[in-house]
């Protein structure tokens, strides 16, 4: 495998987790990648659940240094 993306979303609501649950598939595919989710923060304990460890491809949920996050101050 390639380079290992750490990715933490930049909310922890409901719509951001789907909203960037495309983005492994993207990752594995297209570049090699093992995507772990970093540092989860969700409002709601199900999200993790229902968006991510379902997620095939996402390796795993880690407390961790993010690699990659998406915000709104990443120009």
């Amino acid at each position: 495998m390639g380079e290992k993306i750490y990715f933490k979303s930049h909310a922890g609501g409901l719509g951001d987790a789907i909203l960037y649950s495309t983005l492994p598939e993207r990752w594995v595919r297209e570049q090699g990648c093992e995507v772990y989710i970093c540092n989860p923060s969700f409002r709601n304990p199900g999200v993790a659940p229902l968006i991510w460890e379902q997620n095939p491809f996402v390796k795993d949920i880690v407390d961790g240094p993010n690699t990659h996050t998406m915000s709104d101050n990443n120009k």
